[in-house]
């Protein structure tokens, strides 16, 4: 999650003082059935608490399952995205697909769209955090869900765009998982990640996770990082950054976990599109640009150093490519 939730406060979280902080911190994981608990302890709260049902409904995950994939499918955000995905030339009749999707609306929504080979890669199956209401769907069944990640990674199928939202984040080896993922995607392919979670020093990380509702409450795996540390993990990997959607685009609706009105109609956002039609490349350069006045002129500029989106794109491992210092 981008936006910590300061103000909810659930029965066990009120228990959790900054003494138990670091003690439980190592408890940290990743277990789709104990988010799937935690969710529905929301659910529950989410009747007399108004900032617990907004969460829950930030996070598509109200009970009534056929009113939040239809609102996603209907939101600015999914309407950003696909202009986005338009501009950076993702075409509809090309291999997709999402990992980590959770309940899997992203996915359906852009098979509801018009992509015509969308995969799900979700390792959770339950009804509310996971892929198990997208299954029971009768209009899913143009959508390969897999929940089982040895079926994902031996399926020879290839992808040209591999989109995450609200995801690399949870990655315990980041460089390590993306490079696993690379070997998935076809050599010039591109990986979309949205919406992550960042934090530029340990004040603000050990704030966040303190803050963050579910993970110390119900021990869910989060870490926020620097932007730098995403864009140099998928380098690592073998990737390159291409484009970045920095922040104030479009109202910020990729980075909020909130419903909002359309408004395209601001100057940043206008610059922006033109340049990821033109020459996306601009706006890594400007990532680098930002990046370098933080660092060494002890700047606080957070555009495109807290991106909403990235983009990067395969690049291959050819052995007389110097830029990644293979020798005979």
């Amino acid at each position: 999650m981008v936006v910590y939730w300061s103000g909810y406060l659930g029965t066990s979280r009120e228990r959790i003082n900054m003494a138990d902080f670091f003690v439980k911190l190592h408890q940290l994981k990743e277990d789709p059935i104990n988010y799937e608990h935690a969710v529905k302890n929301l659910v529950r709260e989410s009747s007399s608490n108004r900032i617990a049902r907004e969460l829950l409904e930030s996070l598509y995950c109200d009970e009534n399952r056929d009113a939040a994939f239809e609102r996603y499918a209907n939101s600015f955000e999914f309407e950003v995205i696909g202009k986005l995905m338009n501009f950076l030339g993702v075409r509809p009749d090309r291999p997709l697909c999402e990992i980590g999707g959770g309940p899997g609306y992203l996915s359906w929504s852009l098979s509801k769209s018009g992509f015509k080979e969308v995969c799900l890669l979700e390792p959770s199956d339950q009804w509310l955090t996971g892929t198990a209401y997208l299954q029971s769907r009768h209009d899913s069944t143009g959508i390969h869900i897999e929940n089982d990640l040895e079926k994902w990674y031996s399926d020879p199928t290839s992808y040209s765009t591999i989109i995450t939202r609200n995801v690399l984040h949870h990655f315990r080896g980041l460089a390590y998982t993306i490079a696993c993922i690379r070997q998935k995607i076809v050599p010039g392919g591109i990986w979309i990640a949205i919406r992550e979670w960042y934090a530029e020093t340990s004040a603000e990380l050990y704030t966040k996770l303190y803050a963050h509702p579910f993970c110390l409450p119900h021990s869910v795996y989060e870490f926020a990082y620097p932007a730098s540390h995403f864009v140099e993990a998928f380098e690592i990997a073998g990737f390159k950054l291409v484009a970045i959607v920095p922040m104030g685009y479009a109202n910020n609706v990729l980075r909020k976990n909130a419903e909002l009105t359309r408004n395209n109609n601001n100057h940043l956002t206008s610059i922006v599109n033109n340049l990821l039609v033109v020459a996306p490349w601009i706006t890594a350069r400007l990532y680098s640009l930002e990046s370098f006045l933080n660092r060494h002129f002890k700047m606080k500029i957070r555009k495109f150093t807290r991106p909403q989106m990235m983009v990067f794109r395969r690049v291959e491992l050819n052995h007389d490519d110097r830029a990644f210092g293979i020798n005979e």
